[in-house]
């Protein structure tokens, strides 16, 4: 079992960013599109958890932002791990 009750996904794209947080039962506290300069905003203002973001150029930039904000489990994933969980979801 993990440590961590919230748990938070972050779809890095050029403009808009989807944000997807659920709680360790599986209950959704979160599924809205921000943009580029309200993701630190929103961020800020969720509860603390482990953080997954995609894998890509800004994947470090945005860590970082993350990290100064106080998220100190974040962790990047390849686009085809994330892929393959979509398709065989873990039971």
């Amino acid at each position: 079992m993990s440590d961590f009750n919230y748990f938070y996904g972050i779809d890095l794209a050029k403009l808009s960013f989807s944000i997807h947080g659920q709680d360790r039962h599986g209950k959704p506290l979160i599924h809205k599109t921000v943009s580029r300069t309200k993701l630190l905003k929103k961020m800020a203002n969720l509860p603390v958890g482990l953080v997954g973001l995609e894998a890509c150029c800004a994947a470090h930039y945005w860590a970082m932002e993350l990290k100064k904000l106080g998220r100190r489990s974040i962790r990047s994933f390849a686009w085809l791990f994330l892929f393959e969980l979509l398709r065989k979801p873990p039971c």
